[in-house]
């Protein structure tokens, strides 16, 4: 897969956080969490090969013991990850339950890669907020984003002028 798309991107995010019951049936998405040795595995492949000239990300969600978290993040990063997306989640929490940022906190205090923080993010100040109680080194924001394309740029609302370049580019690519 790498060898196929390196020449055409600068990155490639592993994604052991979809919680999708089909996909974890798979042994694809959160399921990946119950396997680091694998993951570990591909991210070390990768960047032998590869080296520096493709970042790659991995995307988590927490375990339900912290512990857990920790040795999977450790695991990645000794493989040579660039950076880990930490969703604030297990694969079994519901999105109507708040993102556990504590947990996230607890990882970023013991590891060296840069971690994102991944949960509840629906506002510029929820990601002011996050940010400055997780001291992570950015913000992940999937459902915010989707309902306001603008989120970082500070608007409450997603304003008209997204909503046009949306349709322009649909219009003009399909």
């Amino acid at each position: 897969f790498v060898e196929m798309i390196h020449p055409f991107v600068d990155g490639i995010g592993i994604n052991c956080g979809c919680p999708i019951k089909e996909q974890v049936r798979e042994g694809i998405g959160a399921a990946l969490m119950s396997n680091k040795e694998l993951v570990s595995e591909m991210v070390y492949e990768v960047k032998k090969r590869w080296g520096n000239s493709i970042c790659i990300e991995t995307k988590i969600r927490v375990h339900d013991n912290i512990n857990e978290t920790i040795e999977f993040v450790k695991s990645v990063e000794n493989a040579g990850v660039d950076f880990v997306t930490v969703h604030g989640r297990t694969k079994n929490t519901r999105s109507s339950q708040p993102a556990n940022f504590e947990k996230i906190k607890i990882i970023k205090e013991n590891v060296k890669i840069p971690v994102i923080a991944n949960g509840d993010c629906f506002s510029l100040k929820d990601a002011m907020d996050i940010i400055k109680f997780t001291k992570c080194d950015g913000v992940m924001a999937v459902r915010g984003i989707l309902n306001n394309p603008a989120l970082f740029a500070g608007y409450d609302k997603c304003p008209w002028g997204a909503i046009e370049k949306f349709w322009d580019y649909s219009t003009a690519y399909g």
